[in-house]
């Protein structure tokens, strides 16, 4: 059996505030593998909600960090990367 069969990785994308905040609280507390989240609303729920931990995350897709880059403003991207 190949890695790919045996393992399905747990993934949560959102981006701003299209769900409720609590329903992505207990998205991340579910430990996920994969996050694709815009930088603001990563960097919100760092701040502001406790019980998340991005200790075991294996990946952080950031949606629209391209957009930020281009426009110079990379001070969210700057802080997600040394958290």
């Amino acid at each position: 059996m190949s890695l790919s069969q045996s393992y399905a990785p747990k993934l949560i994308y959102w981006m701003g505030r299209e769900l409720y905040e609590k329903v992505q609280e207990a998205a991340l507390r579910s430990m996920p593998d994969i996050v694709v989240a815009t930088p603001g609303r990563m960097i919100d729920h760092l701040r502001n909600s406790l019980s998340v931990r991005l200790d075991e995350l294996a990946v952080l897709i950031l949606d629209e960090a391209d957009q930020l880059l281009e426009l110079g403003s990379s001070a969210e991207i700057d802080e997600l990367v040394y958290v």
